[in-house]
């Protein structure tokens, strides 16, 4: 029976879907602002880091080259937005060593805020 109820939560990353009566994880977002400030060394990166971003079971939603900003102040970064099967795939993805060398790749030539959120 569909109740029509949202999920339960369990904790992070976790919820009792009350429609089908078992426990299921939350998916993730990684959301990334950035300044690029050397372009070219910033390509480098660029072209390594969807592959790892895919392996690792991640994809991207949005790669933002225009938005509108609706409040605050001015906020010209880059917004890079990707989905995760869950908060604990996306750090493993973040910590894991093969990212790790990619990012080395964007050392000096950007300014980068990096959040992880639950998708619900």
């Amino acid at each position: 029976i569909n109740m029509g109820l949202p999920p339960i939560q369990y904790g992070i990353g976790t919820a009792f879907n009350l429609n089908k009566g078992k426990l299921i994880n939350m998916k993730a977002l990684m959301v990334i602002q950035a300044s690029i400030t050397d372009l070219e060394k910033f390509k480098a990166y660029s072209a390594k880091a969807p592959g790892v971003v895919q392996r690792f079971d991640g994809k991207y939603v949005c790669i933002r080259t225009e938005s509108e900003q609706l409040e605050g102040e001015n906020d010209s970064r880059k917004i890079v937005i990707s989905e995760w099967p869950s908060m604990d795939a996306a750090r493993k993805f973040w910590h894991s060593h093969e990212y790790q060398e990619i990012k080395k790749l964007r050392k000096d030539a950007a300014t980068i805020d990096v959040y992880i959120v639950e998708k619900n």
